[in-house]
This record gives structure tokens, sequence and C-alpha cells, in this order.
């Protein structure tokens, strides 16, 4: 079979049927003179199976130093034997396609390139779940989830414990998480806590940006602390102030006590 055959056979099988097929045409050395197709499928294939889509050459690179970068390490040290940590990285490369956007670096590539990646990824098998984790990254609430399972961590939780519930983050942060807007006024934090601690939620975020939304969340949680709710509801609380002079931020995270 010639190498085009070849190509054309092996183009839309997984990786592991496809080295199975190659090894059994006694191709195993991808380096010879000719193969060089055949060895980019493999990078390929192997790449699609850890980021959940196929990078170009620069985004490979991406990737690759990703693993210095704090968030992932961070993760990687959580949740080591995760299934799809990878997908961590894939959403640390969306997350910088969306810093270029907001400085208007090549704002119609970018976009373009953040559809394709998704696109992708949603066409892999689960791909809806697999977005999901991709996506996290890319949310300032990723921080906070992060702040959480390390105190999980602290608090003794073992690393199978860990793992299920970033599962549960990756499921339900959307509806467990809420950011305060200059819109929004003290009794809509507070609905939102009742709301989570009524539908037995074992935990909640809430994400205030600038002084006047600050404000709010922390009347909210005074108020709320006032009546006794987070006691009485069983929850402990935790409340981090960080960004800087010109963006300042407020993470509130509220759990069921850890003991």
């Amino acid at each position: 079979m010639v190498i085009e055959e070849i190509l054309v056979f092996i183009s839309n099988l997984p990786l592991k049927e496809v080295l199975i097929y190659l090894t059994g045409k006694g191709i195993v050395d991808y380096s010879k003179p000719g193969f060089e197709k055949i060895k980019q499928i493999i990078i390929d294939k192997h790449n699609e199976g850890k980021y959940a889509f196929v990078p170009d050459k620069t985004e490979a690179l991406f990737l690759q130093q990703a693993n210095a970068d704090p968030k992932y390490m961070q993760i990687s040290m959580l949740v080591p034997k995760y299934k799809h940590i990878n997908l961590i990285r894939t959403g640390i490369l969306l997350s910088e396609y969306n810093k270029k956007i907001e400085k208007n670096e090549e704002v119609d590539r970018h976009r373009n390139r953040i559809y394709q990646i998704k696109r992708e990824i949603i066409h892999q098998p689960g791909g809806r779940r697999l977005l999901k984790i991709a996506k996290l990254p890319t949310t300032e609430f990723f921080p906070t989830i992060l702040a959480y399972l390390a105190q999980l961590k602290v608090n003794g939780y073992p690393e199978e414990q860990l793992e299920e519930e970033f599962n549960g983050l990756v499921d339900d942060w959307q509806k467990s998480s809420k950011f305060a807007g200059n819109d929004d006024d003290w009794e809509e934090i507070i609905t939102f806590c009742r709301r989570q601690a009524q539908d037995k939620n074992p935990r909640f975020f809430i994400l205030a940006l600038y002084e006047k939304p600050m404000r709010i969340v922390e009347g909210a949680i005074a108020q709320l602390e006032s009546e006794n709710f987070f006691e009485e509801e069983g929850y402990e609380i935790k409340i981090s102030k960080g960004g800087n002079q010109g963006f300042p931020k407020l993470e509130v995270s509220i759990f069921k006590k850890l003991y």
C-alpha cells in the first residue's frame, strides 16, 4: 500500500488503532524519509487526545509551556490524576486569546480561532462536558475554585474526593456562582445565597469587581451573618480581597462545614 493510501486509511482512526495498524504494516520508525506526513498525523492525533483539538505549531508550543502556568501547576497538584487535566491548558490558551481580543490584537482572527477550537472540542465524544472543563480557566471564578479546592486539601480531603469535588464544580459552577454587578443590590445577593441553601448546594461563590459591587456584597453578607444564616444552614464562609488599586476584587466562598 502506497503512503497516500495509508494516509487516507489512518486519517479517521483513533490514535491507538493507527499505531496498531502501522505496526502491522511494519512501519515503526516515523523518522524515515517519506514518512513525514504519517508522523504529523500521529502528532496531531496525540495532541487531539490531550487537548481535545488539534493545535498548530505555535499553539502546541504555548500548550507545552503552559505547564509552568501557576493555575495549571495548582490544579495539577490538587488533582494530578484527573483524566482531562490537559484541557485546563486548552482553557489557558483560550484565555490568552481572550486577552489579545481585549487588547484589540487581531480581534477577528483570535475570535475565529476560539470558535474553531470550541467547535473541535464539542465534536469530541462527550464534547459538551469537555468544553465546560476548557472554559473554566477563562472565567474570573477559576482562582476562587482553586482556592476552595486548596482549602479542602488543607482540611485533609484525599485526592479521590478532591477529584470528585472538581467534577461537581465542572458540572454546576455556573449555577452556583454569582457575579455581582453595578446593578445588583443587597436583596439580589441575599436571594442568591438563600436559594443556594434551599437547593442544598454544598458550595457556592460570589465575585465582585470594583468598589461599588464589593460594598454591595459585603453589606449583603453582613446582613446574613447578623441573622445567623450561615451558621444555621451549616455553612462556613471565606472572604478574600485581591486585585490592585485600579482593579480591586472580592471573592466569597461559602461551603458546608468541613468538620
